[in-house]
């Protein structure tokens, strides 16, 4: 069997054997490698050689688990460049990712910085008042001053642009108008979405509400709200980003448990701030949580073990 070209020719897979070529590259899709077949196989690839789609990223847990990251590298059919590949797997390689956060001086948007800096990733903190600056770069962030309810999708990308990831945690507050529910809950989370399309950002984390619903009935500011997201995570879903939608229940500021229940659809409870912003971070690191739209409230699981259960 001829090699095949990786990446619509972007890139090729000189020293793959060719068994190793026909599990991995059959109809340009990952089907299921073993990990004793992996093992067989393992002294005969050479680094760069392997593609990957995201049906294979549990063979990319598999290297990571076996410790073999750095004789391995593993990059997505369709992704040229061989780094950018290994970071958007999420699972591979030690470059701290890069993550915009819309919302950076939020409640939740400050804890995020602060549990993403820990970890060694680098935050932009998006905000609108330059008065805020101090407070994001004391959490770990680097203020970047950007209006989303009057900039542009350009503008946008550039003040974002190196991020791998953004999450839209802005919102107009409870204080605001129907209007404003609009302009940036809806709005501002598609223009996110724009922006992330031209700065090359693929992941999308969307901090969404419970009963969000493009279809709520109502004409309450409530309802709007409810309305202005729903309309906002199908957008995101469908804007071709890698997305993830959290919908967290009723948002307390007590102290986090670290123990959630995480499903598409959960009773509604409380959930601490803590915690969503936990799950928020551990989601990031999570390719197996792409595509995926999910209830968030107070429960008994490790976020861990809750997001494994999706």
């Amino acid at each position: 069997m001829p090699l095949r070209d990786v990446a619509r020719g972007e890139r090729r897979a000189p020293g793959l054997v060719e068994p190793l070529v026909e599990v991995l590259l059959q109809q340009r899709q990952v089907v299921a490698l073993e990990p004793a077949d992996l093992e067989r196989q393992i002294d005969h690839v050479q680094a760069g050689d392997v593609a990957v789609r995201e049906p294979g990223l549990e063979l990319a847990r598999e290297v990571e688990e076996r410790g073999l990251a750095d004789d391995l590298a593993v990059a997505l059919v369709g992704v040229s460049d061989l780094q950018a590949s290994r970071e958007r797997c999420g699972v591979l390689g030690s470059r701290a990712m890069v993550v915009a956060i819309a919302g950076g001086h939020g409640k939740i948007g400050l804890r995020l910085t602060t549990l993403l800096a820990e970890r060694g990733d680098r935050v932009l903190g998006l905000i609108r008042n330059p008065a805020q600056a101090d407070h994001v770069s004391t959490a770990g962030g680097e203020p970047v001053i950007v209006d989303l309810e009057a900039a542009g999708a350009a503008e946008l990308a550039r003040s974002i642009q190196g991020a791998d990831a953004v999450v839209f945690a802005a919102g107009a507050g409870p204080g605001s108008g129907a209007e404003r529910k609009l302009t940036l809950d809806r709005d501002g989370a598609i223009l996110l979405a724009d922006a992330a399309h031209a700065a090359g950002a693929r992941r999308y984390v969307m901090v969404s509400s419970i009963g969000a619903d493009p279809a709520h009935p109502g004409d309450e500011v409530f309802d709007v709200y409810l309305r202005a997201k729903g309309e906002a995570d199908a957008a995101v879903a469908d804007s071709g980003l890698d997305f993830t939608i959290v919908r967290p229940g009723s948002l307390t500021d007590g102290p986090g448990t670290g123990l959630v229940e995480i499903a598409e659809h959960v009773d509604r409870r409380e959930v601490t701030r803590d915690d969503v912003a936990a799950v928020l971070a551990a989601t990031l690191a999570e390719p197996a949580t792409i595509g995926r739209t999910f209830e968030l409230m107070s429960g008994s699981d490790q976020i861990e073990t809750a997001l494994a259960k999706l």
